[in-house]
């Protein structure tokens, strides 16, 4: 072997070690990005979820904050509307006590039938007394409520703010989340996968003549139409794949798919499995 060759043999042997520590570096830094993005998905979800928790705490807080308040106003109305009622029929009692009085002192030859009529008056308006005693005492107890509404208000109010501080917190690291995501060129448009169904388990509940299945699971388990889902049968704890369906409709509690014919790989049947992600 001349000289030449002796350059030409080291010289492949540098490029051999140098192309092999590029696979190297190439495939660590593969497997590093997978792990990252899996772990920024999880996170991602497990935000998602606590916001969507805090605003419908929220929301519910507020209705009820409503709901307290348009009660409380209404009850203030009646009582009011009662007590000026009272008032107004105390008024024309004490007016009528008085023609009655003056009826009597004019006329003397009617003094037992006057006195009758103020023994029935008197009695009415012992009903009357009795009946505003009670209204004040209903008074007192709504006034109680009311005070006792105005504390849970309150209550329900510094819970409110520390929602929002929490909420405030959130927003804050879901801010720092999406600048992470968006360094990773990652959309956080849902509808941009809307056409991958979440993990999912179901069985096949009906076979129709028509090439359609119906599954246990619908919509309320985040089943969309246009999903595609995988059949598999298990036998004393050995899974075989049995093909793939499309969903063409949805409800709350099923659904109903499509079997693909070129994904077929045996006879479907009534009880076999489908799963959006099988090992």
């Amino acid at each position: 072997m001349n000289q030449l060759g002796k350059i030409l043999v080291g010289v492949l042997c540098v490029m051999s070690i140098i192309l092999m520590a590029f696979a190297i570096v190439a495939f660590s830094t593969q497997h590093n990005w997978k792990t990252a993005y899996q772990n920024l998905d999880k996170e991602r979800e497990k935000i998602k979820g606590l916001n969507d928790q805090r605003e419908r705490e929220k929301t519910d807080l507020e209705r009820q904050k409503k709901e307290l308040e348009d009660t409380l106003r209404e009850e203030t109305g009646k009582l009011s509307a009662k007590n000026a009622d009272l008032e107004k029929e105390n008024t024309q009692l004490k007016g009528d006590m008085d023609s009655f009085k003056a009826t009597s002192d004019n006329n003397v030859k009617l003094a037992a039938a006057t006195q009758q009529n103020l023994k029935d008056l008197y009695t009415e308006v012992t009903k009357l007394r009795g009946e505003l005693s009670s209204a004040q005492m209903e008074r007192q107890a709504i006034f109680t409520d009311l005070v006792t509404a105005n504390d849970r208000a309150q209550s329900l109010a510094l819970e409110l703010a520390t929602l929002a501080k929490t909420n405030q917190t959130l927003a804050k690291d879901y801010a720092n989340a999406r600048q992470l995501l968006d360094k990773l060129n990652y959309t956080l448009d849902p509808t941009a996968y809307t056409d991958i169904p979440p993990r999912v388990q179901g069985t096949i509940t009906e076979i129709r003549p028509t090439g359609l299945v119906e599954l246990s699971i619908g919509s309320d388990d985040g089943i969309l139409q246009g999903h595609r889902l995988h059949v598999y049968r298990e036998n004393d704890g050995v899974a075989s794949y049995l093909g793939a369906i499309d969903i063409v409709s949805t409800e709350p509690s099923k659904a109903v798919g499509r079997i693909i014919p070129e994904l077929r790989n045996g006879t479907i049947l009534r009880g076999d499995h489908v799963a959006s992600k099988i090992q």
